[in-house]
């Protein structure tokens, strides 16, 4: 019995030890996302920006830095620097080669002046 001891000790270690990180602060999340109704949309305010990489692409920097890669970005938001409101929603298990982060799908979009 004493040697089972250390190793539930050890389990129990694990277990609390395997908590995955968070990458934003609450507040921060906070402050540029709103609450969405479908778990897998994103809604918050960024930044259009272009990429010269893999020949040219465009993605949307969000506010709280994370950068989505749309699959198809209206023409009319296709311009370096243009500020935007957006609805998007994340593609599970979408591979691209931009890896600039997740790839969304864009569900709304508008610009901010």
């Amino acid at each position: 019995m004493r040697r089972f001891v250390p190793l539930i000790a050890l389990l129990a270690l694990a277990g609390a030890c395997s908590k995955p990180p968070q990458s934003e602060s609450p507040k921060e999340a906070e402050s540029t996302k709103e609450p969405a109704a479908n778990p897998s949309h994103v809604i918050g305010t960024g930044t259009v920006v272009y990429s010269d990489l893999e020949g040219g692409f465009f993605a949307i920097r969000a506010d709280d830095g994370v950068t989505y890669d749309p699959q198809s970005l209206p023409d009319e938001f296709k311009a370096d620097s243009v500020r935007v409101k957006f609805t998007v929603r994340v593609i599970p298990g979408a591979v691209g080669i931009h890896q600039v982060g997740p790839i969304v799908e864009v569900l709304e979009m508008s610009r901010l002046e």
